[in-house]
């Protein structure tokens, strides 16, 4: 969905969001995997400032885990952590985002065969690999430049999307998957479970229901306007472009590499 073409698309985009109730994002705590939609409720791990925790006594059990992927941990990985955390936040910023969702989402119907087989929403899930890159000069906004000045302008990067089993899902994914179940009505579709992760081991979870029309419309398999097909290399490369043509950062998916 290019960038020049969103305008025309938005009557679209009204009426699909209009159908479609996407749920909202979930915080969970990384050792007892309690739940809250408030992402100030659950404090960061001071070292790493990716994982989070209810309680001091959850960061102390946990740390026998989380010391072998925290910056400062005893397992010494080297990490580029404000690297990790902005791509994080800047995923955040993306849900809020509804046509690079719509995009995401109608990539992740295909790539699932969720059009063919509802059920493999249950057996498989989809990971969005994303990065940081720096804000290339030439997409540069005024304002961009004037922060540049003093500290490094970066965007979000797609890297590529991977197709797992739900085995991959840790104890945390699975309380949000099961709490957001438990809000959904009788006799619906199983939701999809969409994550994205910087590092492998930090991640935001969002798994959220498909309304029926856009399954219908991924079984058309749709085009984009230049006649391309959906396929993974084609969505990132989407994806990216919109994120660098944005040059007023409307999507906040660009910022200062360090806030």
């Amino acid at each position: 969905m290019p960038y020049e073409t969103l305008p025309t698309a938005q009557q679209a985009i009204d009426e699909y969001l209009r159908i479609a109730k996407v749920s909202q994002k979930s915080y969970v705590c990384s050792n007892c995997s309690s739940t809250t939609p408030d992402a100030t409720v659950l404090r960061l791990c001071g070292k790493c400032k990716l994982t989070r925790y209810c309680s001091k006594e959850c960061q102390r059990i946990h740390w026998q885990h989380h010391k072998y992927s925290c910056r400062l941990g005893a397992g010494d990985v080297e990490r580029d952590v404000p690297k990790e955390y902005r791509a994080q936040k800047f995923a955040e910023h993306l849900t809020h985002v509804p046509w690079l969702m719509i995009l995401i989402d109608m990539y992740a119907v295909i790539a699932l065969g969720l059009d063919v087989d509802l059920s493999n929403a249950t057996r498989l899930c989809l990971c969005a690999r994303i990065t940081i890159k720096p804000v290339p000069p030439n997409v540069t906004s005024r304002a961009d430049t004037n922060d540049a000045r003093s500290k490094p302008m970066v965007m979000l990067q797609f890297e590529r999307f991977e197709v797992r089993p739900v085995s991959v899902l840790t104890p945390s994914m699975q309380t949000a998957l099961a709490k957001l179940k438990g809000l959904m009505p009788p006799n619906t579709p199983p939701p999809l479970l969409l994550y994205f992760s910087s590092d492998g081991d930090n991640f935001l979870f969002i798994p959220h229901p498909l309304a029926p029309p856009l399954i219908r419309h991924a079984y058309m398999r749709p085009l984009f306007d230049n006649g391309d097909s959906i396929t993974a290399d084609k969505v990132v490369a989407e994806l990216n472009a919109f994120i660098r043509l944005d040059i007023n950062n409307v999507c906040k998916l660009r910022g200062p590499l360090l806030k």
